[in-house]
């Protein structure tokens, strides 16, 4: 199942070889002591720096560096597996990478985003899985869990025992928007404990944790690699940096006690992850009106809310971090629609299209206006000018296919496609601006 427990076991793979040396005070090599001794050190830690005691017993498992990449990669052997980790079906993953890829401008080779996981899933170190309450670990060589990453994991096992954690990575009715949400809350209760630990239980500054969550940022763009686009890499990092930064809000007010009774109530977007206020007066979306509407001859595939976050990440791709951070809030709401065409028999390809609405809260609607034309000062530098009608600026992209932007008073219009865009390979898309100019002219005429 594809990102079935690849988010949690990103620790590994990132923070225990960057950010983390910013807390200590030597260089020097040291000795890795035996597996049973870490594992002990790491258990004590945990209860210590996260204030949890431990009423049960946590089963380690080792594992070879090949079957942790199983376990972080593998589909699920049943339902009862399938709520393991966070839990994101294979369609609504499949859906995301192409709506990521059909917005970002890259052109030329295949995209690489599936290489980039699956080398994270290579790498990672240390996975609780919560339905076996079973903490896997490697000790191979200089890939073995260190202590940061084994303190962590056995947060995720604290987490587990007290709060009970399988159900609060499962997608539900709510949608990806607030798994999302509780997803990053769970990531930064655990990453926030090892943080304190290494600061040998001294509180956490502000300075120190921005600098901290902006290496995450950096580490993980450059790991990824220049094939993958900093929208796709970002989401992977995301639940780390901004679920930090949610949790240190709550615990530099209350402690570990307010921290604990977030848990009965997790934040419900993630709007009110990355803006705590907004949290404690559990702000609600703005309410979109009209109902999905594709181009002539195609069916909606997908439909899910696209909170703040996939904003602010969508947009870093084309903007600097601050004016990402900055556009994207005063979000009011926002969605994706995936519409798909069957595969025909001349061309052997099934053709998708993407339709995006975002809202800005009251009193920042000329954030629509200024985030459209960022958007085409970035697909102009990249495609050249655009091809304008009735105030919507086009650009036809070869592989992917055309893309459009439009603004109303309130939202961000962007349209994509249609195009035969595939997961594995770049194709040639044969629609031009023409099918977007129809599709854009039936959208601002439905009520």
């Amino acid at each position: 199942m594809i990102a079935r427990h690849r988010r949690l076991a990103f620790w590994a793979t990132t923070l225990q070889a960057t950010s983390l040396a910013q807390a200590s005070s030597t260089t020097q090599p040291r000795q890795v002591p035996a597996l049973d001794e870490r594992l002990a050190t790491a258990q004590a830690d945990a209860i210590r720096a996260r204030g949890l005691n431990s009423r049960g017993h946590v089963t380690v498992t080792k594992v070879s560096r090949s079957e942790m990449a199983t376990l972080v990669n593998g589909p699920a052997a049943d339902d009862d597996e399938r709520a393991d980790s966070l839990e994101i079906s294979d369609e609504d993953a499949r859906n995301f990478l192409l709506s990521l890829r059909t917005l970002t401008p890259r052109e030329g080779r295949p995209p690489a985003e599936p290489g980039a996981t699956e080398t994270l899933a290579a790498q990672a170190s240390g996975l609780y899985v919560p339905s076996k309450k079973t903490l896997f670990v490697v000790d191979e060589g200089s890939g073995a869990a260190d202590g940061s990453v084994l303190l962590h994991e056995f947060v995720h096992a604290l987490q587990d025992e007290h709060f009970d954690l399988g159900p609060k990575l499962r997608e539900d009715a709510r949608g990806l928007d607030a798994l999302n949400a509780r997803h990053a809350f769970v990531e930064g209760d655990a990453t926030l404990a090892v943080l304190l630990d290494a600061n040998l239980m001294d509180p956490v500054d502000e300075s120190f944790l921005k600098a901290f969550t902006k290496g995450l940022v950096t580490a993980n763009r450059k790991n990824a690699g220049e094939g993958v686009s900093h929208a796709v890499a970002d989401s992977v990092v995301s639940p780390y940096v901004y679920g930090t930064l949610f949790v240190w809000s709550l615990y530099t007010h209350g402690g570990w006690p307010a921290v604990n009774t977030a848990w009965s109530r997790p934040p419900a977007t993630t709007e009110q992850l990355l803006h705590p206020a907004k949290y404690r007066t559990r702000e609600a979306p703005i309410a979109l009106r009209g109902k999905p509407l594709g181009p002539e001859g195609f069916t909606l595939r997908s439909r899910q809310t696209m909170g703040e976050l996939d904003v602010r990440t969508w947009l870093a791709a084309f903007v600097a971090d601050d004016d990402a951070d900055r556009l994207a809030s005063a979000w009011g709401n926002g969605v994706t629609e995936l519409y798909e065409r069957p595969a025909n028999g001349a061309s052997g390809q099934a053709a998708f299209a993407l339709r995006v609405r975002v809202r800005w809260d009251h009193g920042h609607t000329a954030r629509a206006t200024e985030t459209r034309d960022r958007l085409i000062h970035a697909f102009t530098e990249r495609f050249g000018a655009p091809i304008t009608r009735g105030g919507t600026a086009c650009f036809e992209r070869p592989n992917v296919g055309p893309i459009a932007f439009a603004a109303t008073r309130h939202e961000l219009l962007a349209l994509a496609g249609p195009s035969p865009l595939s997961l594995q390979s770049a194709t040639s898309a044969s629609a031009t601006c023409e099918n977007l100019f129809t599709w854009a002219k039936r959208v601002k005429a439905a009520p």
